[in-house]
């Protein structure tokens, strides 16, 4: 295939910060009205439970505050990767983590942060603050998944 372009076109898109290196890896996001439909009310991935658990687990912990850090149960690879992307998404700048060894298994450990506080007082406060965060992290990743559309 051939890509063709007009130089003063690209030296425009380059002076309002286009991402080139994003265009040509990822493209340009779009789905249409019916697609969107779609992603909005498909029926929950069966890892939902699993996220659920652990989300349940870390609110918990967040709303306990005795104590500075926990250690979540071992699990296998791919599960240790989706709970990795859901503290990097919803929990950001909540927690602190990284991996430890317990036994001869690798688990994750989170450390609270002091932005934790502001997610108000007792568990239900918690729990509805981190599953707003969860809505609207969910929200936020299908409105880049729409992108571009008149």
């Amino acid at each position: 295939r051939r890509f063709l372009c007009q130089t003063r076109c690209m030296s425009f898109l380059a002076g309002c910060q286009l991402d080139f290196n994003k265009l040509f890896k990822s493209g340009i996001p779009f789905l249409g009205h019916h697609q969107e439909k779609m992603v909005r009310e498909a029926d929950p991935l069966p890892e939902a439970a699993f996220i659920q658990d652990i989300r349940n687990t870390l609110v918990k912990f967040l709303a306990d505050g005795s104590q500075t850090s926990m250690v979540l149960p071992p699990v296998d690879s791919y599960h240790r990767k989706l709970t990795f992307k859901d503290l990097a998404s919803v929990f950001k700048d909540l927690l602190k983590v990284d991996k430890t060894m317990v036994g001869d298994k690798l688990c994750i450990r989170v450390h609270r942060m002091e932005a934790a506080g502001s997610l108000g007082e007792g568990l239900e406060q918690t729990r509805n603050a981190i599953a707003e965060r969860a809505r609207l992290e969910e929200e936020h990743e299908i409105e880049e998944a729409v992108g571009f559309r008149h």
